[in-house]
């Protein structure tokens, strides 16, 4: 699995046509995974600042009322190059500050419907995940519970159910995806674990990151 990301803020610094330039580096990197026989899953996160309404803060997410907007975003990537997407991911780890402030699972779930409707519009059959939950903590498992209630399930591929409390516990000991990946079937799972240390897929993913 090759593990791309795709920052909005770059490749659509304005309200406006996506940057081609930036644009075309992502198609590049996208067909060099395909040449290498890799799947791709494409993490969509940092909202420019015309989205967020925070200056200078590339990780802040879109504010309510540009979230139509980061649907547009999302289905472009689809429709112009959903050909070489295997999986999205609409951002990352919400359950932080550093890409979520103040953090909001009901906001979140809120932008993984609008993605994952935005994918499914251009393509029914496309992959979508949730993101990945930064765990570690019992807090990992309420706002993941929290943004279940809110909308989350039912806009997510394959999601199986809200595993047990002690369960979850166990699941956030075993590092930051594991929650999510304990919702999608083994199949899909074991396609979105991060190759091991030594692996080939992860000398192909050190390539992808520098590749211009």
């Amino acid at each position: 699995m090759g593990e791309l990301p795709c920052r909005w803020e770059q490749l659509q610094p304005t309200d406006g046509p996506l940057d081609p330039t930036v644009a075309g580096r992502l198609t590049v990197k996208l067909r060099y995974a395909k040449t290498l026989g890799l799947r791709t899953l494409l993490t969509i996160a940092n909202a420019p600042d015309w989205a967020s309404g925070g200056p200078g803060r590339s990780d802040d997410p879109p504010t309510a009322e540009k979230l139509p907007a980061y649907g547009a975003f999302v289905s472009e990537l689809a429709r112009t190059r959903g050909s070489l997407i295997d999986a999205y991911v609409p951002w990352n780890e919400p359950n932080l500050t550093y890409f979520w402030k103040p953090v909001d699972p009901v906001a979140y779930a809120r932008l993984q419907r609008v993605a994952y409707d935005a994918v499914k519009r251009v393509d029914p059959t496309a992959i979508v995940l949730s993101g990945s939950i930064a765990g570690g903590h019992e807090s990992a498992y309420s706002f993941l519970e929290r943004a279940y209630r809110s909308g989350l399930r039912g806009r997510v591929t394959s999601s199986p159910g809200t595993p047990t409390r002690r369960r979850a516990r166990g699941l956030e000991r075993r590092g930051p995806s594991a929650l999510i990946l304990a919702r999608r079937p083994a199949a899909t799972a074991r396609a979105a674990r991060a190759p091991r240390p030594g692996s080939a897929d992860l000398d192909h993913r050190a390539r992808l990151e520098h590749l211009h």
